[in-house]
């Protein structure tokens, strides 16, 4: 069922990609965007969403698109790799205490977590790698780009300093998530600690008892537990 999802989902984007970066300029003149989540679409949209650009997050999840833009049928398409765009940034997946841990991939190759958008930090860095390449592929509003990539910086720095405040503030520093764990880069900015059943790109979905078990005695043992009552009982 999953891999039916995926391919669906994978049409669908295919459909968008190429009715919005053909190689046929609308009626309008403009130029258009497609991106392959919300997040990255937020990001371009405050650069003004009008330049002929496919923005995708990259590593394994988005190995398909590799194809798509090699078959397409506008050759001057701007393409921006997002997990590239990071570079040494782009952290590794981890395997912490308790996690259950995967077979290791049968080429060696690394795996990287790929949840990059959620780190305020790193959509700052991508905000300005796109606004970069936008002013790049349309010089003529190469400012706007700039002058709104300035903008939407200054709201994310804020944003940040502000989840750095409420960790300071905070009288536990730990995270325990018995599921996929997305929020690696996150955890990473406010050097937050976690426990997880799974990686964040895990393929694996059903927790093992032993796994289970040790979540809850650290769940006792760092007595967030009683952090738990305490929001259930204020509703």
């Amino acid at each position: 069922m999953k891999k039916i999802i995926a391919i669906l989902l994978a049409a669908v984007l295919l459909t968008a990609a190429f009715a919005g970066c053909s190689g046929k300029k609308p009626e309008d003149g403009k130029l258009k965007i497609i991106t392959t989540i919300f997040p990255v679409y937020e990001w371009v949209s405050q650069n003004i969403s009008d330049c002929d650009v496919f923005v995708y997050v990259g590593g394994e999840s988005d190995k398909w698109v590799e194809d798509v833009l090699r078959d397409a049928s506008n050759k001057n398409m701007l393409t921006l790799n997002l997990m590239d765009a990071l570079g040494d940034l782009a952290k590794e997946e981890e395997a912490v205490e308790g996690m259950q841990g995967e077979e290791a991939e049968a080429d060696g190759e690394t795996e990287f977590d790929e949840h990059i958008w959620l780190s305020l930090k790193n959509a700052s860095v991508l905000t300005a790698h796109i606004a970069e390449k936008l002013g790049e592929k349309d010089a003529a509003n190469k400012s706007a780009y700039e002058k709104n990539a300035e903008d939407y910086t200054a709201a994310l720095n804020k944003l940040d300093s502000r989840y750095a405040e409420a960790v300071r503030a905070a009288k536990h520093d730990t995270l325990i998530f018995a599921d996929r764990f997305p929020f690696r880069y996150m955890t990473s900015d406010y050097n937050l600690k976690y426990y997880a059943a799974f990686s964040g790109c895990s393929a694996e979905s059903e927790a093992s008892f032993k796994t289970l078990v040790f979540l809850a005695d650290k769940l006792k043992e760092l007595q967030l537990y009683k952090l738990m009552i305490l929001d259930g009982s204020d509703g």
